[in-house]
């Protein structure tokens, strides 16, 4: 499981796969039963599937902050830098693109403020001007980037 979503790890004509269990469409169940390849970890096969994915793709780094106390809530991202002051933590996160980062980071508004790159700061302030416009969004504090 990686942020929230569950994967199957399987072989097709000899080759590692990963599947995202949401995009199944249609499964058969076959008669004789999965088995497991002696020697495999599945743990160490998951990360190392996951740190591959990670390296294909572009990436972006983002800048933000958010307090000290709420640091668990970046669990599920890679943190490529910390550092923690006057009860703030500040940190450089890895995501995909700006696209990858405005899903992970919307769902933690307002506790975390967006520093930079400029894009992503301006597009969740943007979703967050619609969302209040729409009467979508009802907030018990302001947060601004």
């Amino acid at each position: 499981q990686a942020s929230g979503r569950w994967y199957l790890l399987a072989l097709r004509d000899g080759d590692d796969r990963t599947y995202r269990v949401s995009r199944i469409e249609e499964a058969e169940p076959l008669a004789e039963p999965a088995h497991r390849p002696e020697g495999v970890d599945l743990e160490e096969l998951w990360l190392r599937r996951r740190k591959d994915f990670r390296a294909r793709r572009p990436g972006i780094r983002v800048r933000l902050a958010l307090p000290a106390d709420r640091r668990d809530a970046l669990s599920a991202v890679t943190v490529d830098e910390e550092r923690t002051r006057d009860g703030t933590t500040e940190v450089v996160a890895a995501f995909g693109d700006l696209f990858h980062a405005g899903r992970a980071l919307w769902p933690l508004l307002p506790d975390v403020r967006v520093l930079d790159p400029p894009e992503l700061v301006t597009a969740l302030r943007e979703r967050a001007r619609a969302a209040v416009v729409r009467g979508g969004c009802r907030r018990s504090r302001p947060w601004s980037p």
